[in-house]
């Protein structure tokens, strides 16, 4: 079968026989062709999006990321984890210094990131929030507000932060978590966050995943509510010592 050169499958053969380059000019020429057409597209987009930095109010850009016109660096989950974390800290302990993330402090810090930016594409808005709260308040923050609560030894549940605590309204969400009662049975004491002022709201579950009950005192559920589910958990599970 012959091979047929075009702007497409140039490039790749190029680059896996390198051999054909003295005896295909023709291919050659269009892999060059094919660089040249990508460069321009990438300028372009460069272009583009620098423009929109530079002809745009700041004001405007920061609608833009807010409503997902201009994606945005870094600002994935792990951000807004970290953001609900530290709005919890800003309405329980604003004493502590931490940044307000809430609906109008995140427009702030938006717009002190985006301002005098030549693209947003420069722009990693998670080392930008790591860099304004400072390495030491981070440490700090993970002894505050964990991400995650350890039940015993090495077993770990992973704490969920609410996004609709918001510093400016004053309003806290408890952060909340899902865990089988089973492995609660031994567990005399109830998480809590920010220093002890937050209970973590339990969402507890059966040994199958399904949900029976929440809690914000798991040693007054059990003496409690608990009893209600045991002789029917013991019915279905009885491998577990209910």
């Amino acid at each position: 079968m012959s091979f047929v050169p075009t702007a497409d499958n140039s490039l790749n053969w190029c680059w896996t026989c390198p051999q054909v380059i003295s005896s295909s000019p023709l291919i050659v020429r269009c892999a060059v062709d094919l660089l040249k057409s990508l460069s321009k597209r990438e300028t372009e987009r460069f272009r583009i999006s620098r423009s929109m930095a530079e002809d745009r109010p700041v004001e405007e850009l920061v609608d833009a990321v807010v409503y997902g016109e201009i994606p945005l660096r870094g600002l994935d989950d792990v951000f807004e984890e970290l953001r609900a974390r530290i709005n919890l800290v800003c309405v329980v302990s604003p004493e502590l210094g931490f940044p307000d993330l809430g609906y109008s402090g995140f427009r702030s810090f938006l717009e002190q990131i985006l301002t005098g930016i030549e693209s947003p594409e420069t722009v990693d808005a998670s080392l930008e929030l790591q860099r304004i709260v400072g390495g030491s308040k981070l440490r700090w923050l993970d002894e505050i507000v964990p991400s995650r609560w350890i039940i015993s030894g090495e077993q770990k549940i992973k704490l969920r932060y609410s996004l609709e605590t918001d510093p400016s309204e004053g309003h806290a969400i408890a952060p909340e978590a899902d865990v089988r009662i089973a492995d609660l049975l031994d567990v005399d004491e109830h998480p809590f966050v920010c220093e002890g002022r937050v209970a973590v709201r339990l969402w507890l579950r059966d040994p199958k995943g399904k949900r029976l009950d929440s809690t914000f005192d798991w040693p007054v559920f059990r003496e409690g509510e608990y009893q209600s589910f045991k002789d029917d958990l013991t019915r279905k599970f009885p491998e577990v010592d209910w």
